[in-house]
């Protein structure tokens, strides 16, 4: 979730990251409304978390790569490749 609290993301076995907006009602979650479905990666997104910010959304797959997006708009700002990397990566929230 977002720090806002406006948008859940959540990534699939697919390769697709899909975007919820969140809808409240007497501070409650209401109900989540569909916003963006991105087919980014290649194998299945394992994680994805935003920012503290919550102007960055990242997601980590398991086609060795990283991609960061935008909230304002969900466009693609960089792609991290992995492939040739003899390093180990972990992705973590940072809750």
């Amino acid at each position: 979730m977002s720090s806002k609290g406006d948008f859940i993301a959540a990534g699939g076995i697919d390769g697709v990251l899909r975007i919820f907006r969140v809808k409240y009602s007497s501070n409650k979650v209401n109900s989540l409304m569909p916003e963006k479905e991105l087919a980014v990666h290649s194998a299945q997104i394992n994680a994805v978390g935003f920012s503290p910010k919550g102007d960055v959304l990242f997601s980590a797959s398991s086609d060795k790569t990283c991609r960061i997006f935008s909230t304002q708009d969900w466009k693609l700002l960089h792609c991290l490749s992995l492939e040739n990397s003899a390093t180990r990566f972990e992705f973590r929230d940072a809750l």
